[in-house]
């Protein structure tokens, strides 16, 4: 554009003292004389870093618009039709009484499966919406202690070992989404454990460099390499004999990256997973 003298902009990142990069606008505009010779050149250059992030926020959210509507022709579709079945065969069973408690067992069923999607689709519009964070300073042995009561009979029934370690005691977080990672990160570690063999969870918190880390890893079935990204999917499930919606690690990762966080991922099949929440220490209270 310069050597053709027309006006030009540019979409770039400049690199601040403290390291941050931050995208900016830059204009250029030819100044020409009478006779059409450019003099000079009038340039601007603005901030446009919010701006930016809010674009790529709205992207996020209309790919997971598309997924809500695959969800409403498919994984609701599903239930539904599985449950018009089963009223149609409760008809014919008439009066026998073994077949009938079969398939209100069945009803029951696809009725639970229905109001599992419907609530982890209210719990995803609501992160999605979700900016403000609660200034509440959340002690995490609180939070964990909280998610394995309520988890005491899953856990007493796989015989599973809990091991704690918090280095960092508390941070300024919502109480409600820590819950929701603390829970969806155990149960799913429990969930996929290894037949005949204990399942061993490590949770830790620890503070690394400007980040607050929090840590779960599992002796379970682990996740085969060409699978890790796919596992933050909307309703991605990799192991079908497991029970669940397959949006549990879609909705952590949501929250963590609405915290202005990252979740990484180290998994093998057969030699377990370990998940790594990476939270900013400069943006969240912390108390050791």
């Amino acid at each position: 554009m310069l050597q053709e003298h027309k006006p030009f902009q540019i979409e770039h990142r400049f690199k601040k003292i403290d390291g941050e990069y931050r995208w900016h606008l830059t204009r250029g505009f030819p100044q020409t004389s009478k006779n059409g010779k450019v003099e000079m050149w009038v340039g601007t250059s603005t901030d446009i870093h919010e701006q930016k992030l809010q674009v790529e926020e709205l992207k996020k959210i209309n790919v997971d618009l598309d997924n809500f509507i695959y969800t409403a022709s498919h994984d609701l579709k599903a239930p539904i039709s599985n449950m018009e079945g089963l009223v149609e065969a409760l008809k014919v069973a008439d009066e026998n009484k073994v077949e009938r408690n079969e398939l209100i067992d069945l009803l029951n069923k696809s009725l639970l499966r229905l109001g599992r999607t419907i609530n982890d689709l209210t719990e995803i519009a609501k992160i999605q919406k979700q900016k403000d964070w609660s200034n509440e300073v959340v002690e995490f042995s609180e939070v964990v202690n909280e998610v394995t009561q309520d988890m005491q009979r899953i856990i007493n029934d796989a015989k599973a070992k809990i091991n704690l370690e918090f280095n960092v005691s508390a941070i300024k977080f919502s109480k409600k989404n820590l819950r929701s990672i603390f829970y969806n990160l155990i149960s799913n570690a429990i969930k996929y454990r290894k037949n005949n063999t204990t399942p061993v969870v490590d949770v830790r918190t620890f503070q690394e460099n400007d980040k607050i880390v929090i840590l779960a890893k599992d002796n379970g079935l682990g996740i085969k390499q060409e699978n890790k990204k796919r596992v933050f999917e909307m309703f991605r499930r990799l192991h079908a004999h497991v029970e669940g919606s397959g949006m549990g690690l879609y909705i952590v990762k949501r929250i963590v990256e609405n915290a202005g966080g990252s979740i990484d991922i180290e998994s093998k099949a057969g030699e377990g997973t370990t998940f790594r929440i990476y939270l900013p220490a400069e943006n969240l209270l912390v108390r050791e």
